[in-house]
């Protein structure tokens, strides 16, 4: 293997493993997109650099500038790697979104029926997370709220630069959005 190709090959590797932890771990978070409007910012001023070092090369012919271009290339495309992978984080939240949503919802019909039963809501719902899995990403150990006659659900997701709630209410039982 050439020595380009070997420098294509790891940038490629190397951004493609901060793009998947930028997407996987951040996802739609303040921190997921301040990354990669840097790595955007970067990646420009290295292809400026490359383009000047290509410049350079057609007037000195050193083998030197044609070696930074390539360099300042590579480096570039790692830093453009979070943003390329900026909109399969979205999609993912969005999933996870669903997730939490459906989760809840499946929770308020054995809600209901314990209702039938004892005639309130139950304050906590420790006893039906067991029978129910693993919570979803989204949902923390505090996402049911109730008083005996209603009931609640509310979580947050960061949307990268103001948290949005989302909630639901046994009243209306219609979800809600506050940003």
């Amino acid at each position: 293997m050439n020595r380009r190709l070997a420098w294509i090959t790891g940038a490629v590797a190397v951004g493609s493993a901060v793009g998947l932890t930028n997407t996987l771990v951040f996802r739609g978070s303040f921190f997921s997109y301040f990354v990669a409007v840097i790595g955007i910012y970067v990646a420009v001023s290295l292809i400026v650099v490359a383009c000047i070092m290509i410049f350079l090369s057609r007037y000195w012919h050193r083998s030197r500038f044609r070696w930074a271009c390539g360099i300042s290339a590579a480096l570039a495309g790692i830093a453009l790697a979070p943003a390329a992978f900026l909109p399969a984080g979205y999609l993912l939240q969005k999933s996870d979104i669903r997730k939490a949503r459906t989760y809840c919802e499946n929770l308020a019909v054995k809600l209901e029926s314990a209702k039938a039963e004892t005639g309130s809501y139950p304050p906590s719902i420790h006893a039906l997370l067991s029978k129910s899995g693993p919570l979803p990403r989204l949902l923390s150990a505090k996402f049911y709220t109730s008083d005996g006659q209603s009931y609640s659900f509310e979580f947050e997701v960061d949307d990268g630069f103001l948290p949005t709630v989302h909630t639901y209410h046994s009243t209306d039982r219609v979800w809600r959005e506050y940003s």
